[in-house]
């Protein structure tokens, strides 16, 4: 494959279709790896705990301060209510990368509900990257429209990470990546990364850098 540097993408729209068949193997093979990644330094998960949250509503509820104030005689229009909620606790959500040349593109249903099954710890914003990265809800994933400018370049990749701080990743890819630049490996130590490989991909340049891997299946 080529790559292309060109400082301005290009992008073009791909229509993915997506083979059912696979896909459950392959969703589980991508949440076991989102797991891993996530659980690296943490309790094990799920790590959850309740939480009341605070809200306002029209409602008359049982709110000490609504109460009173009906007690003398006043009619407040907002009410104070708790609810209870399920919060994930002591787990940063990861990021996913995808590589988005066509070698990936029958996995991308799979990644979709691997993503949506592990929301509570996995980033629901997933990373493009051909020549640039390019982030987009998982929601719009789904329809299964790409977008990409044509190429491979991993560099763009850990730009982004450095740029944001994202140290735990998973990337889904063929792996033909070019080998990272020295000044990203002191970088790339400090981080948590997991690579999903197509049936065909390898680990090649990746491998110094990567903890956990898998290989996803056609049939």
């Amino acid at each position: 494959r080529l790559s292309s540097r060109s400082s301005t993408p290009h992008y073009s729209e791909i229509k993915v279709a997506v083979p059912r068949s696979i896909e459950a193997q392959n969703k589980w093979i991508l949440a076991n790896l989102f797991r891993r990644v996530a659980q690296a330094g943490h309790a094990p998960l799920p790590v959850q705990q309740w939480e009341r949250a605070r809200m306002v509503t029209a409602v008359p509820a049982l709110d000490r301060r609504s109460n009173i104030l009906r007690m003398l005689g006043f009619h407040p229009l907002l009410h104070n209510w708790e609810v209870p909620l399920r919060q994930p606790v002591g787990i940063n959500p990861l990021d996913v990368y995808l590589d988005v040349s066509g070698s990936v593109l029958p996995f991308v249903g799979a990644l979709c509900r691997a993503v949506l099954e592990c929301r509570d710890f996995v980033n629901r914003k997933i990373h493009l990257f051909s020549t640039h990265v390019h982030t987009r809800d998982v929601s719009e994933l789904s329809s299964g429209h790409l977008q990409t400018s044509g190429g491979t370049v991993f560099g763009c990749v850990l730009r982004h990470m450095q740029r944001y701080g994202i140290r735990r990743a998973v990337i889904l890819t063929d792996g033909w990546l070019e080998t990272p630049e020295d000044r990203f490996k002191d970088f790339l130590r400090t981080c948590h990364l997991a690579v999903a490989l197509t049936p065909n991909g390898k680990l090649g340049v990746l491998s110094p850098w990567v903890r956990h891997h898998a290989r996803l299946l056609l049939n």
